[in-house]
C-alpha cells in the first residue's frame, strides 16, 4: 500500500530546483548532501536553480498524508511570509483550512476531501471516527448526539465560508456574489416579470427598477430612499403590450422618455417574490461577510 507520513516539519528555509526543464517537487532526503558512495565530495546543487517552493508543488507532496495534521502546511505558510511572498502565503493558508476542513469531514462521514485521507487508506491508522464514537458512546446518547451535530454544522458553515469567502481570506468574493445576486435579479425581472419602473407611494413620477433599487431591497438596513419600500404600482414597457393609448405613461431614463403601462397583479406578485428572495440572499451575505472580515482580523 502506497503511505505518506509528513508532520513536525521544523525548517527556516525550504528550497525547490528545476531539473532538466521538469520541476522536482517537495520531498525530504535525509541523505541528499551526504558523499555518494566512491565521490569525492558532496553532491553538487546549482544554487541559481534553487527557489522557494511553490504553492502546488507543496500541496502534490502533501497530498494523500496519512497523518491527520496540518501542520506541514503551516510550517509552509511560515516560510511565504518569511519570504514576504503575501499571494502565496494567502494560498496556502486557504490550502491549510482545506486541509483542516477536509480531516474534519474524514473523521465524522469516512469521506476523503481536499486530499486528506479516510483511515481506512493507512496502514496504521488514527483512531477512526467510529470508534471515536463508540468510545464516547459511554457519556450517554444525548452526548454523541452533540457532538455529530456540533461537527456537522460546523463543516458546513466551514464548507460556505470556503465558497464565499475563502475562509476569510478573500472577503472580496462575497462582493461578487453579491453583484452577481443583483444581476441575476435584474435580469429576471427585465426578462420574466416584464417590470421596468416603478412608482412610490403619492408621487407622480416614474422611477427606473435598477441596481440602486435592487441594492437597497437586498440590504434593507441601509434603507438608503424611503420610496424604494413604499411602492404603489409596478411599471412594464409598453411596446408589443396593446394597452390603451390613454394608459400609457413615460418613465425618464438617462434623458429618453420611455413608454410604460401599469403591471397587472400577476407580475407585482413576481417582483415581491423576486425581492423577498433578495433581501435573504442579501442577509446571507452580509453574515458571510462579518465572518469573513472577523477571521480576516484574527488571521
Amino acid at each position: 500500500m502506497d503511505e505518506k507520513s509528513v508532520g513536525g516539519l521544523v525548517f527556516e528555509l525550504a528550497y525547490s530546483t528545476e531539473a532538466s526543464g521538469a520541476a522536482s517537487y517537495c520531498a525530504y532526503d535525509p541523505n541528499y548532501y551526504s558523499v555518494p558512495s566512491g565521490s569525492a565530495g558532496p553532491v553538487s546543487v546549482n544554487v541559481s536553480d534553487m527557489r522557494v517552493p511553490k504553492v502546488d508543488e507543496i500541496t502534490s507532496w502533501l497530498y494523500d498524508n496519512c497523518l491527520q495534521t496540518s501542520q506541514p502546511l503551516s510550517a509552509f505558510v511560515d516560510l511565504a511570509k518569511k519570504t514576504g511572498d503575501v499571494a502565496e502565503a494567502t494560498e496556502l493558508q486557504i490550502k491549510k483550512e482545506d486541509q483542516e476542513l477536509g480531516l474534519r469531514i474524514v473523521r465524522l462521514y469516512g469521506i476523503s476531501i481536499f486530499g486528506a485521507r479516510p483511515s481506512s487508506a493507512c496502514a496504521a491508522p488514527p483512531e477512526s471516527s467510529q470508534s471515536g464514537r463508540a468510545a464516547a458512546s459511554s457519556d450517554g446518547f444525548f452526548w454523541t448526539t452533540w457532538e455529530t451535530v456540533r461537527d456537522t454544522v460546523a463543516v458546513a458553515f466551514g464548507g460556505l465560508m470556503r465558497a464565499f469567502a475563502d475562509y476569510g481570506y478573500r472577503p472580496q468574493k462575497v462582493a461578487w456574489i453579491a453583484l452577481g445576486a443583483l444581476g441575476l435579479a435584474l435580469a429576471y425581472l427585465r426578462l420574466w416579470a416584464g417590470v421596468v419602473g416603478f412608482r412610490a407611494v403619492n408621487k407622480s413620477t416614474i422611477r427606473p427598477v435598477g441596481w440602486a433599487f435592487l441594492f437597497d431591497r437586498m440590504l434593507p438596513a441601509y434603507h438608503i430612499r424611503e420610496d424604494h419600500y413604499n411602492v404603489d404600482a409596478y411599471y412594464r414597457l409598453a411596446f408589443g403590450t396593446g394597452a390603451d393609448p390613454q394608459s400609457i405613461r413615460y418613465m425618464n431614463y438617462f434623458r429618453l422618455e420611455i413608454p410604460v403601462v401599469k403591471a397587472d397583479e400577476t407580475n407585482r406578485r413576481r417582483v415581491e417574490s423576486c425581492l423577498e428572495g433578495l433581501k435573504w440572499a442579501g442577509i446571507v451575505l452580509s453574515i458571510f461577510l462579518a465572518a469573513a472580515i472577523n477571521a480576516l482580523f484574527k488571521g
